[in-house]
């Protein structure tokens, strides 16, 4: 009879050890599942990325709000963490209409540097650069640059041509009335 008493105890305290361990199973698992997605984009926007470190180091006058040139394209240079991606985003202005190009997009090697080519259009281009990486501030810059027609360098350039050749006229008139 103690044995049966004994063995009811040992029952009793494994069904009450067995009953623990499965109770904490649950909510170690009910604490694992996802939360409701409300609930993750507000901790989501509590939480500060670090800054992603991105500068632009040639290829555009960034001092300048618009900045003008007969180049029918632009390089422009920079550095970025590896990994990131940086998109360029273009749209021509000309006074009728506003033109979107198809974005170009450079994922930065391990050497940090960046590089793209972008081609310019007559008017008003303006550069929108992106540049994203998982778990930091993106980081953008937007720019001008206006690209003046080759007609216009033409007829500066032979204005500068016409001014000089008169400034030398008038010296050697100048020379000759002092002889």
């Amino acid at each position: 009879m103690k044995k049966k008493v004994a063995m009811k105890k040992q029952a009793i305290l494994l069904f009450s050890l067995l009953t623990l361990c499965f109770s904490f199973q649950m909510s170690v698992y009910a604490g694992s599942l996802p939360m409701p997605s409300s609930l993750a984009q507000e901790k989501a926007k509590n939480i500060e990325l670090p800054a992603l470190k991105f500068e632009i180091t040639s290829g555009v006058d960034l001092t300048k709000d618009v900045e003008s040139t007969f180049d029918f394209s632009r390089t422009i240079t920079g550095t970025a963490e590896p990994g990131s991606e940086v998109e360029f985003l273009v749209s021509t202005k000309n006074k009728s209409e506003t033109k979107e190009k198809q974005p170009l997009k450079v994922v930065v090697g391990a050497s940090g540097l960046f590089s793209q080519s972008i081609d310019l259009e007559v008017g008003e281009n303006i550069i929108e650069i992106n540049a994203q990486k998982e778990n930091k501030q993106s980081v953008s810059n937007t720019f001008s640059i206006k690209r003046k027609s080759i007609d216009i360098k033409k007829e500066l350039e032979q204005n500068v041509l016409l001014n000089n050749k008169q400034i030398l006229n008038n010296s050697e008139s100048n020379t000759k009335a002092v002889k």
